[in-house]
Protein backbone atom coordinates (compact mmCIF):
# COMPACT_ATOMS: atom_id res chain seq x y z
CA UNK A 1 0.00 0.00 0.00
CA UNK A 2 1.08 3.48 -0.99
CA UNK A 3 1.19 5.74 1.96
CA UNK A 4 0.39 9.96 0.68
CA UNK A 5 0.35 12.79 3.16
CA UNK A 6 -1.45 15.54 2.66
CA UNK A 7 -0.01 19.10 4.29
CA UNK A 8 -3.21 21.71 3.93
CA UNK A 9 -6.13 23.99 4.88
CA UNK A 10 -8.28 21.27 5.76
CA UNK A 11 -10.87 19.26 3.47
CA UNK A 12 -14.41 18.91 2.72
CA UNK A 13 -15.56 15.68 4.93
CA UNK A 14 -18.22 15.22 1.79
CA UNK A 15 -15.40 13.89 -0.23
CA UNK A 16 -14.27 11.63 2.50
CA UNK A 17 -17.69 10.34 3.92
CA UNK A 18 -18.62 9.66 -0.10
CA UNK A 19 -14.92 7.74 -0.41
CA UNK A 20 -14.13 5.50 2.15
CA UNK A 21 -10.48 6.40 1.60
CA UNK A 22 -8.32 4.69 4.31
CA UNK A 23 -7.77 7.72 6.05
CA UNK A 24 -4.48 6.88 9.21
CA UNK A 25 -4.54 9.66 11.01
CA UNK A 26 -5.12 13.74 11.03
CA UNK A 27 -2.80 16.12 13.08
CA UNK A 28 -4.40 20.19 13.92
CA UNK A 29 -1.06 22.46 14.08
CA UNK A 30 -1.57 26.30 15.06
CA UNK A 31 -0.46 29.51 13.68
CA UNK A 32 1.87 28.90 16.64
CA UNK A 33 3.36 25.92 15.66
CA UNK A 34 1.97 23.67 17.53
CA UNK A 35 0.59 20.27 17.26
CA UNK A 36 -2.15 20.74 19.33
CA UNK A 37 -4.20 17.17 18.28
CA UNK A 38 -3.75 14.20 16.39
CA UNK A 39 -6.78 11.87 15.68
CA UNK A 40 -6.59 7.89 15.14
CA UNK A 41 -9.18 4.81 15.13
CA UNK A 42 -12.52 5.83 16.24
CA UNK A 43 -12.01 9.53 17.03
CA UNK A 44 -10.54 10.00 13.65
CA UNK A 45 -14.31 8.21 12.31
CA UNK A 46 -16.31 10.65 14.60
CA UNK A 47 -14.46 13.83 12.80
CA UNK A 48 -15.30 12.09 9.43
CA UNK A 49 -18.83 11.88 10.01
CA UNK A 50 -18.90 15.19 11.67
CA UNK A 51 -21.15 17.43 9.59
CA UNK A 52 -19.33 21.31 9.80
CA UNK A 53 -19.71 24.29 7.18
CA UNK A 54 -17.37 24.37 4.38
CA UNK A 55 -14.07 25.51 5.23
CA UNK A 56 -13.32 27.84 2.20
CA UNK A 57 -11.00 28.05 -0.60
CA UNK A 58 -8.29 26.17 1.62
CA UNK A 59 -10.17 22.83 2.01
CA UNK A 60 -11.16 23.30 -1.64
CA UNK A 61 -7.61 22.77 -2.88
CA UNK A 62 -7.25 19.48 -0.19
CA UNK A 63 -10.45 18.14 -1.55
CA UNK A 64 -9.72 19.30 -5.19
CA UNK A 65 -6.16 17.32 -4.22
CA UNK A 66 -8.38 13.53 -2.90
CA UNK A 67 -10.48 13.71 -6.00
CA UNK A 68 -7.69 13.89 -8.14
CA UNK A 69 -5.96 10.77 -6.41
CA UNK A 70 -9.14 8.77 -6.64
CA UNK A 71 -8.98 9.28 -10.23
CA UNK A 72 -5.38 8.08 -10.13
CA UNK A 73 -6.36 4.88 -8.30
CA UNK A 74 -8.98 2.06 -9.02
CA UNK A 75 -9.16 0.37 -5.29
CA UNK A 76 -9.27 1.84 -1.85
CA UNK A 77 -6.46 -0.55 -0.84
CA UNK A 78 -3.99 0.99 -2.97
CA UNK A 79 -3.25 4.29 -1.01
CA UNK A 80 -3.71 5.21 2.87
CA UNK A 81 -3.61 9.35 3.31
CA UNK A 82 -2.51 10.97 6.63
CA UNK A 83 -3.50 14.68 6.17
CA UNK A 84 -2.08 17.70 8.23
CA UNK A 85 -4.40 20.65 9.01
CA UNK A 86 -2.83 24.02 9.38
CA UNK A 87 -3.85 28.21 8.97
CA UNK A 88 -2.19 29.11 5.60
CA UNK A 89 -2.39 33.04 7.12
CA UNK A 90 -0.62 34.71 7.82
CA UNK A 91 2.81 33.91 6.00
CA UNK A 92 4.92 33.94 9.00
CA UNK A 93 2.65 31.50 10.83
CA UNK A 94 1.82 29.46 8.28
CA UNK A 95 5.73 28.81 7.29
CA UNK A 96 5.98 28.06 11.05
CA UNK A 97 3.27 25.36 10.98
CA UNK A 98 4.84 23.84 7.95
CA UNK A 99 7.74 23.38 9.59
CA UNK A 100 6.05 21.63 12.41
CA UNK A 101 4.08 19.39 9.83
CA UNK A 102 7.09 18.59 7.88
CA UNK A 103 8.38 17.31 10.88
CA UNK A 104 5.36 15.26 12.28
CA UNK A 105 5.20 13.80 8.02
CA UNK A 106 8.88 12.79 8.48
CA UNK A 107 9.01 11.58 12.14
CA UNK A 108 5.55 9.79 12.14
CA UNK A 109 4.30 9.27 9.20
CA UNK A 110 7.08 8.62 6.74
CA UNK A 111 4.91 8.65 3.56
CA UNK A 112 6.13 7.49 -0.09
CA UNK A 113 4.56 11.29 -1.38
CA UNK A 114 4.05 14.21 0.24
CA UNK A 115 1.50 17.28 -1.19
CA UNK A 116 2.23 20.38 0.22
CA UNK A 117 -0.96 22.83 -0.80
CA UNK A 118 0.54 25.98 -0.99
CA UNK A 119 3.95 28.23 -1.17
CA UNK A 120 4.35 31.13 0.35
CA UNK A 121 6.82 34.23 -0.03
CA UNK A 122 7.91 33.67 3.69
CA UNK A 123 11.32 32.47 3.75
CA UNK A 124 12.44 32.88 7.79
CA UNK A 125 11.67 28.79 8.29
CA UNK A 126 13.43 27.33 4.96
CA UNK A 127 16.70 26.06 7.20
CA UNK A 128 14.51 24.39 9.21
CA UNK A 129 11.92 23.06 6.26
CA UNK A 130 14.53 22.22 4.30
CA UNK A 131 16.42 19.86 7.50
CA UNK A 132 12.98 17.68 6.98
CA UNK A 133 12.47 17.44 3.26
CA UNK A 134 16.21 16.41 3.26
CA UNK A 135 14.97 13.80 5.71
CA UNK A 136 11.91 13.10 4.01
CA UNK A 137 13.99 12.45 0.80
CA UNK A 138 16.22 10.17 2.39
CA UNK A 139 13.01 8.27 3.27
CA UNK A 140 12.49 7.71 0.07
CA UNK A 141 9.54 10.50 -0.07
CA UNK A 142 8.71 12.52 -3.14
CA UNK A 143 7.25 15.58 -2.47
CA UNK A 144 4.90 17.78 -4.50
CA UNK A 145 4.26 21.40 -4.24
CA UNK A 146 2.66 24.33 -6.31
CA UNK A 147 4.96 26.73 -7.64
CA UNK A 148 4.60 30.78 -6.80
CA UNK A 149 5.89 34.10 -7.57
CA UNK A 150 9.66 34.23 -6.26
CA UNK A 151 10.40 34.02 -3.76
CA UNK A 152 8.49 30.46 -3.17
CA UNK A 153 8.83 28.39 -0.28
CA UNK A 154 8.79 25.09 0.04
CA UNK A 155 8.83 25.01 -4.04
CA UNK A 156 12.30 26.65 -4.41
CA UNK A 157 14.09 23.95 -1.75
CA UNK A 158 15.89 21.31 -2.27
CA UNK A 159 14.20 17.66 -3.34
CA UNK A 160 10.73 19.69 -4.08
CA UNK A 161 9.12 19.00 -7.21
CA UNK A 162 7.38 22.51 -7.72
CA UNK A 163 4.61 22.66 -10.65
CA UNK A 164 2.73 24.97 -12.28
CA UNK A 165 0.34 25.74 -14.95
CA UNK A 166 0.85 26.55 -18.10
CA UNK A 167 -1.62 30.22 -17.60
CA UNK A 168 0.73 31.12 -14.48
CA UNK A 169 3.57 30.53 -16.87
CA UNK A 170 1.70 32.82 -19.79
CA UNK A 171 1.30 35.74 -16.82
CA UNK A 172 4.94 36.56 -16.69
CA UNK A 173 5.65 34.11 -14.08
CA UNK A 174 8.14 32.04 -15.83
CA UNK A 175 11.05 32.94 -13.40
CA UNK A 176 9.76 30.77 -10.74
CA UNK A 177 11.51 28.25 -12.87
CA UNK A 178 8.96 25.19 -12.11
CA UNK A 179 10.03 21.82 -12.29
CA UNK A 180 6.78 20.70 -13.97
CA UNK A 181 4.58 22.93 -16.39
CA UNK A 182 1.25 21.44 -16.81
CA UNK A 183 -1.17 22.11 -19.87
CA UNK A 184 -4.68 21.12 -18.70
CA UNK A 185 -7.08 23.58 -18.51
CA UNK A 186 -9.95 22.12 -16.26
CA UNK A 187 -10.19 18.81 -14.26
CA UNK A 188 -13.25 16.93 -12.45
CA UNK A 189 -13.38 17.60 -8.85
CA UNK A 190 -15.63 16.74 -6.04
CA UNK A 191 -17.13 19.90 -4.42
CA UNK A 192 -20.22 20.34 -1.65
CA UNK A 193 -21.33 17.39 -2.51
CA UNK A 194 -20.97 16.65 -6.50
CA UNK A 195 -18.16 16.15 -9.74
CA UNK A 196 -18.04 19.39 -11.10
CA UNK A 197 -15.33 20.98 -13.74
CA UNK A 198 -12.61 22.68 -11.77
CA UNK A 199 -9.83 25.49 -13.77
CA UNK A 200 -6.70 24.38 -13.20
CA UNK A 201 -4.71 26.56 -10.81
CA UNK A 202 -0.92 25.39 -9.65
CA UNK A 203 -2.22 23.91 -6.48
CA UNK A 204 -4.58 21.83 -8.94
CA UNK A 205 -1.84 21.28 -11.76
CA UNK A 206 0.48 19.88 -8.20
CA UNK A 207 -1.85 17.58 -7.04
CA UNK A 208 -2.47 16.16 -11.04
CA UNK A 209 1.48 15.11 -11.19
CA UNK A 210 0.77 13.55 -7.64
CA UNK A 211 -1.69 11.35 -8.57
CA UNK A 212 -0.07 10.35 -12.13
CA UNK A 213 2.86 10.04 -10.33
CA UNK A 214 1.38 7.21 -7.86
CA UNK A 215 -0.61 5.98 -10.68
CA UNK A 216 2.25 5.25 -12.47
CA UNK A 217 3.76 3.20 -9.07
CA UNK A 218 0.72 1.36 -8.95
CA UNK A 219 1.12 0.42 -12.82
CA UNK A 220 3.90 -0.81 -12.34
CA UNK A 221 2.98 -3.53 -8.55
CA UNK A 222 0.56 -6.37 -8.59
CA UNK A 223 -2.35 -5.02 -7.12
CA UNK A 224 -5.35 -7.01 -6.54
CA UNK A 225 -8.38 -5.96 -4.43
CA UNK A 226 -12.25 -6.57 -4.60
CA UNK A 227 -12.38 -2.91 -3.15
CA UNK A 228 -12.99 -0.50 -5.98
CA UNK A 229 -13.67 2.66 -6.33
CA UNK A 230 -16.84 3.77 -8.36
CA UNK A 231 -16.56 7.24 -10.11
CA UNK A 232 -19.41 8.28 -12.17
CA UNK A 233 -18.80 9.36 -15.75
CA UNK A 234 -16.62 12.86 -15.58
CA UNK A 235 -16.35 13.59 -19.27
CA UNK A 236 -19.30 16.24 -19.71
CA UNK A 237 -19.12 18.47 -16.25
CA UNK A 238 -20.16 21.62 -15.54
CA UNK A 239 -18.44 24.74 -13.31
CA UNK A 240 -19.55 24.71 -9.85
CA UNK A 241 -22.45 27.23 -9.19
CA UNK A 242 -23.75 29.06 -6.29
CA UNK A 243 -27.35 30.06 -5.92
CA UNK A 244 -28.57 32.49 -3.20
CA UNK A 245 -32.54 33.21 -3.13
CA UNK A 246 -33.56 36.62 -4.54
CA UNK A 247 -30.10 36.79 -6.97
CA UNK A 248 -29.04 35.60 -10.35
CA UNK A 249 -26.69 32.11 -10.39
CA UNK A 250 -22.74 32.57 -9.59
CA UNK A 251 -20.74 30.55 -11.27
CA UNK A 252 -17.35 30.22 -9.16
CA UNK A 253 -14.11 31.18 -10.75
CA UNK A 254 -11.52 31.51 -8.84
CA UNK A 255 -8.78 34.25 -9.07
CA UNK A 256 -5.75 34.27 -10.52
CA UNK A 257 -2.36 32.86 -8.97
CA UNK A 258 -1.35 35.28 -7.18
CA UNK A 259 -3.69 37.91 -8.11
CA UNK A 260 -4.90 39.28 -4.22
CA UNK A 261 -0.79 38.84 -3.00
CA UNK A 262 0.14 41.62 -5.98
CA UNK A 263 -2.78 43.97 -4.83
CA UNK A 264 -1.60 43.61 -1.07
CA UNK A 265 1.89 44.56 -1.63
CA UNK A 266 1.34 47.48 -4.12
CA UNK A 267 -1.52 49.00 -2.11
CA UNK A 268 0.27 48.61 0.90
CA UNK A 269 3.61 50.44 -0.95
CA UNK A 270 1.15 53.04 -1.95
CA UNK A 271 0.03 53.85 1.89
CA UNK A 272 3.57 53.39 2.65
CA UNK A 273 4.31 56.97 1.49
CA UNK A 274 2.31 58.60 4.32
CA UNK A 275 4.11 57.43 6.98
CA UNK A 276 7.68 59.24 6.74
CA UNK A 277 7.58 63.11 6.83
CA UNK A 278 9.28 63.08 2.78
CA UNK A 279 6.74 59.81 1.41
CA UNK A 280 10.32 58.02 1.13
CA UNK A 281 12.87 55.82 2.92
CA UNK A 282 16.03 56.93 3.89
CA UNK A 283 18.68 57.61 1.31
CA UNK A 284 21.21 55.07 2.58
CA UNK A 285 18.61 53.01 2.38
CA UNK A 286 17.46 53.42 -1.42
CA UNK A 287 21.50 52.86 -2.09
CA UNK A 288 21.51 49.38 -1.00
CA UNK A 289 18.12 48.59 -2.94
CA UNK A 290 19.57 50.39 -6.32
CA UNK A 291 22.73 47.69 -6.12
CA UNK A 292 20.82 44.85 -5.28
CA UNK A 293 18.72 45.21 -8.32
CA UNK A 294 21.05 46.64 -10.48
CA UNK A 295 24.30 46.18 -9.41
CA UNK A 296 27.31 48.56 -8.57
CA UNK A 297 28.73 48.53 -12.02
CA UNK A 298 32.19 46.60 -10.66
CA UNK A 299 31.64 43.72 -9.44
CA UNK A 300 28.37 43.04 -8.15
CA UNK A 301 26.38 42.42 -11.52
CA UNK A 302 22.46 43.31 -11.33
CA UNK A 303 19.69 40.84 -10.88
CA UNK A 304 18.57 38.11 -12.39
CA UNK A 305 14.92 39.37 -12.51
CA UNK A 306 15.63 42.61 -13.61
CA UNK A 307 14.57 43.40 -17.43
CA UNK A 308 14.81 45.96 -20.05
CA UNK A 309 11.00 47.86 -19.66
CA UNK A 310 9.05 47.38 -22.87
CA UNK A 311 7.20 51.01 -22.95
CA UNK A 312 10.23 53.43 -22.08
CA UNK A 313 13.35 53.46 -23.76
CA UNK A 314 16.43 52.42 -21.98
CA UNK A 315 15.05 51.61 -18.56
CA UNK A 316 14.86 48.62 -16.88
CA UNK A 317 11.69 46.89 -14.22
CA UNK A 318 11.94 43.63 -12.38
CA UNK A 319 10.56 40.94 -13.73
CA UNK A 320 9.40 39.18 -11.47
CA UNK A 321 7.43 41.25 -8.32
CA UNK A 322 4.08 41.08 -10.94
CA UNK A 323 4.56 45.28 -10.61
CA UNK A 324 3.96 45.70 -14.62
CA UNK A 325 5.81 47.94 -16.85
CA UNK A 326 5.53 51.71 -16.53
CA UNK A 327 6.89 54.09 -15.33
CA UNK A 328 6.49 54.25 -11.83
CA UNK A 329 7.99 50.97 -11.57
CA UNK A 330 11.29 51.19 -13.22
CA UNK A 331 14.40 50.69 -11.38
CA UNK A 332 16.80 52.12 -13.63
CA UNK A 333 17.11 54.16 -16.29
CA UNK A 334 14.99 57.18 -17.20
CA UNK A 335 12.84 56.88 -13.54
CA UNK A 336 10.37 59.12 -12.63
CA UNK A 337 11.16 61.76 -9.48
CA UNK A 338 9.35 59.72 -7.23
CA UNK A 339 10.84 56.19 -7.91
CA UNK A 340 9.58 52.56 -7.02
CA UNK A 341 12.58 52.41 -4.53
CA UNK A 342 11.52 55.24 -2.60
CA UNK A 343 8.44 53.55 -1.23
CA UNK A 344 9.19 53.11 2.29
CA UNK A 345 7.69 49.41 2.03
CA UNK A 346 8.65 47.72 -1.05
CA UNK A 347 8.84 43.70 -1.58
CA UNK A 348 11.88 42.08 -3.45
CA UNK A 349 11.26 38.65 -4.72
CA UNK A 350 14.27 37.54 -4.08
CA UNK A 351 14.44 38.89 -0.47
CA UNK A 352 17.75 41.21 -1.05
CA UNK A 353 19.34 43.85 1.33
CA UNK A 354 17.34 47.13 1.35
CA UNK A 355 14.13 46.10 0.78
CA UNK A 356 11.48 45.52 3.34
CA UNK A 357 11.58 41.75 3.38
CA UNK A 358 15.16 41.03 3.61
CA UNK A 359 16.38 38.15 4.66
CA UNK A 360 20.13 37.56 5.77
CA UNK A 361 22.00 34.89 3.46
CA UNK A 362 23.10 33.19 7.19
CA UNK A 363 19.02 32.18 7.20
CA UNK A 364 18.67 30.44 3.69
CA UNK A 365 19.16 26.93 2.05
CA UNK A 366 21.19 28.19 -0.26
CA UNK A 367 22.05 31.33 -0.24
CA UNK A 368 23.55 33.01 -3.79
CA UNK A 369 26.59 34.30 -4.04
CA UNK A 370 25.32 37.88 -5.28
CA UNK A 371 23.32 38.43 -2.38
CA UNK A 372 26.97 37.75 0.03
CA UNK A 373 28.57 39.78 -1.99
CA UNK A 374 26.06 42.53 -1.20
CA UNK A 375 25.87 41.90 1.97
CA UNK A 376 29.90 42.42 2.43
CA UNK A 377 29.95 45.63 0.40
CA UNK A 378 27.43 47.10 2.61
CA UNK A 379 28.33 45.80 6.13
CA UNK A 380 26.11 44.01 8.83
CA UNK A 381 26.21 47.03 11.20
CA UNK A 382 24.70 49.00 8.01
CA UNK A 383 22.25 46.40 6.73
CA UNK A 384 21.01 46.21 10.29
CA UNK A 385 20.79 49.58 10.54
CA UNK A 386 18.95 50.12 7.18
CA UNK A 387 16.47 47.09 8.47
CA UNK A 388 15.68 48.55 12.04
CA UNK A 389 14.22 51.79 10.65
CA UNK A 390 12.63 49.84 7.81
CA UNK A 391 10.50 47.79 10.42
CA UNK A 392 9.81 50.47 12.31
CA UNK A 393 8.10 52.10 9.13
CA UNK A 394 6.33 48.44 8.43
CA UNK A 395 4.91 48.73 12.50
CA UNK A 396 3.38 52.11 11.77
CA UNK A 397 1.86 50.54 8.22
CA UNK A 398 0.97 47.58 9.27
CA UNK A 399 -1.70 49.54 12.09
CA UNK A 400 -2.63 51.42 8.77
CA UNK A 401 -3.57 48.73 6.62
CA UNK A 402 -4.35 45.55 8.37
CA UNK A 403 -7.83 46.05 6.34
CA UNK A 404 -5.31 44.36 3.47
CA UNK A 405 -5.70 41.15 4.79
CA UNK A 406 -9.24 40.59 3.90
CA UNK A 407 -7.78 40.34 0.52
CA UNK A 408 -6.68 36.67 0.37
Amino acid sequence: MTKVGLIGDGVDKKVLQRYPLLLEKVTFITVEGDSEQVLYGDELERWIGKEEAWQGSGSEISTAVISLLLQSISSYDDISLSIAVMPLYPPEGAMKALTTALEWMSEEVQPDFLHIGFSSPEGKYQIPQNKWIEKLYNQGCKCICPSGIPPAFPASLNHILSVADQGFIEAGFGLSNPDVIIEEKEVPVYSHGKWVKHPVSNEVASALVLGNLIKERLNSSDSNSNSLIELPDLDDLDYLVFEQQGAEVETYTPPKQGFFRKVRLYTKSLLSRVITPTGKVPAFVKETRKVSCNGDGEAIGACDFRVRSKTVAGAFVCGACGCGDREGVLVDGAVPRFEKLDYPYVSCPASMPGFSNYLSSTNESNPSERKMAIETKFGKDALDKGQATQKKLTKRLDKRSNWLDGLS
